[in-house]
């Protein structure tokens, strides 16, 4: 009779543990599509212009999914850091990896100077192509380039909220007087 005592208070604690876990599930289900790492982020643009970037209507779900280069040209262009992207290639690609998008982005922060020893922190060092080096290292400097832990991850494709989180820091830091090149 012990044991089946034992099992009931068992078998009673553990659905107690099911239940209070599932409420909290349950209590961030509605910001569901929303990434931790980007809800500061979401919260300061999501009232703005800057998601009027995507052709059809965005939705949270578009946020974990690869951006086009059209809709990163698109979103540039909105936020006045690059009026004309034709010339730089990027419009045309069905996903831009990041090292394409921090390139494009460099030009629109224009600082300087730059230390390249900067992203020998990184354990994917190698993996940035040399034509990125230099524009990696100034988004990194300036720190609208953190990475992901102890990486850039170039190769990758970027995401939406990536490339929303990229822009709202180069908007910001833009006005930050100490990194503006003197023109």
């Amino acid at each position: 009779m012990d044991k089946t005592r034992l099992n009931k208070k068992t078998i009673f604690s553990l659905l107690l543990s099911l239940v209070l876990i599932l409420s909290n599930v349950v209590a961030f289900a509605g910001n569901n599509s929303v990434p931790n790492w980007f809800r500061d982020t979401y919260e300061k643009v999501k009232d703005k212009d800057l998601l009027d970037y995507v052709d059809n209507t965005f939705t949270e779900d578009l946020l974990g999914k690869a951006i086009s280069g059209k809709e990163f040209a698109n979103l540039m262009s909105i936020s006045g850091l690059i009026e004309d992207m034709d010339g730089e290639g990027i419009a045309t690609k069905e996903y831009l990896s990041r090292e394409d998008a921090f390139v494009v982005l460099s030009k629109a922060v224009n600082f300087v100077p730059v230390d390249i020893s900067i992203l020998d922190s990184y354990s994917d060092v190698l993996n940035i192509s040399d034509k990125a080096k230099e524009s990696i290292a100034l988004l990194v400097q300036t720190n609208i380039v953190q990475g992901k832990g102890n990486r850039i991850d170039p190769k990758s494709n970027l995401t939406h909220a990536e490339a929303i989180t990229l822009v709202e820091r180069a908007i910001n830091i833009s006005t930050d007087t100490k990194w503006v090149a003197e023109k």
